[in-house]
């Protein structure tokens, strides 16, 4: 459950940038021991299609990605480019992709901040040429209407390369636009049933399985639950299921953490040596000093390699808290990895937050967190690694990466990672009780009171680190409309995403039964349509 926040995807920046919604995506990224991908701890997730973004003011549109076979327009491939999962191109200096854009009568590229520089004659359709500038990029966009689809090429591209790509890619693929190839591609509205628009976004994906929850901080929007349990087995998922949510359980530990300090037992500054100093001899003493705060916020200069490396050799039959302190032991008698305060995403820091409560409190992390936090919210489907009976398809099964998507018995060894790490990212729960977490937390950064934790422990869970977009559990985004927190899980079997707006109250949870290597392409895709359908309602 390596995480890093990933770079923002093109078309979530779009719906940041216009107002529409905050939501880029900071995500929380899987553990070990399997490869790890894109941006967290080397795991960046995928940046998801091309889309429109730029400007201000209020989008009416829904995003809709295309792929490049559809379009049939691969003789213009960028020279030394890759495909994208979402069907573009991206190389060195420039990303290059197509797709649809469901518009409503009010939408327009210049409601949403790019500037109409000229109309071009290609491929026998007239394109209107934009442009826009964002995030140290040009961007030049091609639209043409036919009938109530706007379809689009876009190129972004350094401003220095910017007018050279359009020469050498962008002006071919508007000659070689064909609408006959496309005409059957189908854009399922926004405003669908959520269950139809679910299914046309997973299709010709690997998702075995696919929930969504939208909520505000006060109940259910709209969810749905599609697909099987097992890939090869019928049995359908089902609203109760469970769903592993990897690294999204950071969020919980932090929140358990906060209820200890608002009740003075201590607090965001307290020390590792002021809690295990006197049950480890060989402690290092620049980790000596290294805070809660520092644990939760991956600024304590720890890293994961050789703190995996030490799991490896850990009695898996003895207590788990035996293990967390074993771990904890092993690494903090090494000196850091990096400089204190500076960001780097550690699984290790919350195993060693949770060993630090169990010091405290004589209990296992797993026994405080169901009884501070899973109980006091009423999360009665709440457990531990993988979810499941070892040898039945009674829960959703993981489908591992490493292994093209091949699912995995919940009584393999390989189904989860160590038990340990518990407290960085091996909580299950089903949609319903996962959301109650998330209201929770939405109506806390709202500045209400909760159930769980005070309005100031709330401000702390939410402040990044000084030179970070990192929090207490969460990752945070600066957008238009106020801060949106957001962070995904995965242990390479299952894969979840979680968004939170306050300024809109609004919250989405999205979660799979694949591993995020393979499931993040359709994930974004998801979420992106998510936040575009409850944030600009009439957009489509």
């Amino acid at each position: 459950m390596k995480r890093a926040l990933r770079t923002l995807s093109i078309t979530v920046v779009a719906i940041l940038a216009l107002g529409v919604a905050a939501c880029g995506s900071p995500g929380s990224q899987p553990e070990p021991p399997p490869t790890t991908h894109g941006p967290a701890g080397n795991a960046d997730a995928p940046a998801g299609g091309p889309g429109i973004h730029a400007g201000g003011g209020s989008p009416a549109i829904a995003y809709v990605p295309v792929t490049i076979g559809a379009i049939g327009v691969t003789s213009v491939t960028p020279r030394g480019s890759t495909k994208t999962p979402e069907g573009g191109f991206a190389y060195q200096s420039a990303e290059f992709g197509f797709g649809k854009i469901a518009l409503s009568l009010t939408s327009s590229p210049e409601d949403d901040g790019f500037t109409l520089l000229d109309q071009r004659p290609a491929g026998g359709r007239e394109w209107s040429m934009y442009q826009a500038e964002a995030d140290e990029l040009s961007i030049r966009l091609a639209v043409t209407e036919i009938g109530e689809i706007a379809y689009y090429v876009e190129l972004h591209a350094s401003p220095t390369l910017i007018e050279e790509y359009v020469e050498s890619v962008l002006l071919p693929a508007l000659d070689a636009f064909s609408v006959d190839e496309i005409a059957d591609t189908h854009v399922v509205p926004p405003n669908s049933d959520l269950q139809e628009l679910l299914e046309a976004l997973v299709a010709g994906s690997d998702l075995p399985a696919l929930g969504v929850t939208v909520f505000d901080g006060e109940r259910i929007i709209e969810a749905s639950i599609i697909g099987v349990r097992r890939s090869g087995d019928p049995t359908p998922v089902e609203a109760t299921d469970l769903f592993h949510i990897g690294s999204n359980t950071k969020a919980m530990t932090a929140t358990l953490v906060a209820t200890y300090v608002d009740e003075g037992v201590i607090s965001w500054e307290t020390t590792v040596e002021d809690i295990v100093g006197d049950e480890m001899s060989d402690l290092d003493d620049g980790l000596a000093q290294v805070t809660l705060r520092k644990l939760l916020s991956h600024t304590s200069g720890l890293d994961d390699e050789k703190a995996f490396a030490a799991l490896s050799g850990i009695d898996d039959g003895v207590p788990v808290t035996e293990q967390r302190l074993e771990v904890a032991t092993i690494t903090l008698a090494q000196p850091a990895h990096h400089p204190a305060g500076e960001y780097m995403y550690s699984n290790v820091g919350y195993t060693i937050v949770g060993a630090m409560l169990e010091e405290i409190t004589g209990a296992s992390w797993e026994e405080l967190i169901e009884a501070r936090v899973f109980e006091v919210l009423g999360m009665d489907s709440c457990g531990f690694y993988a979810p499941g009976t070892p040898g039945e398809v009674d829960q959703p099964w993981g489908h591992a990466d490493e292994r093209e998507g091949q699912p995995l018995d919940p009584g393999d060894r390989e189904a989860d990672l160590p038990k340990a790490i518990a407290p960085a990212g091996l909580v299950h729960c089903n949609m319903s009780d996962w959301a109650i977490f998330l209201q929770s937390q939405l109506r806390g950064f709202q500045g209400s009171d909760t159930e769980l934790i005070s309005p100031d422990a709330f401000v702390a869970l939410q402040t990044p680190a000084d030179g970070s977009d990192y929090a207490l559990g969460w990752g945070t985004i600066d957008a238009p409309n106020g801060l949106v927190l957001t962070h995904n899980g995965s242990n390479h079997r299952f894969t979840s995403e979680a968004w939170l707006v306050p300024g809109e109250d609004l919250g989405v949870l999205v979660v799979t039964n694949l591993g995020v290597e393979m499931a993040s392409p359709t994930i974004s895709r998801v979420v992106e349509t998510m936040l575009v359908r409850h944030i600009a309602p009439d957009a489509g």
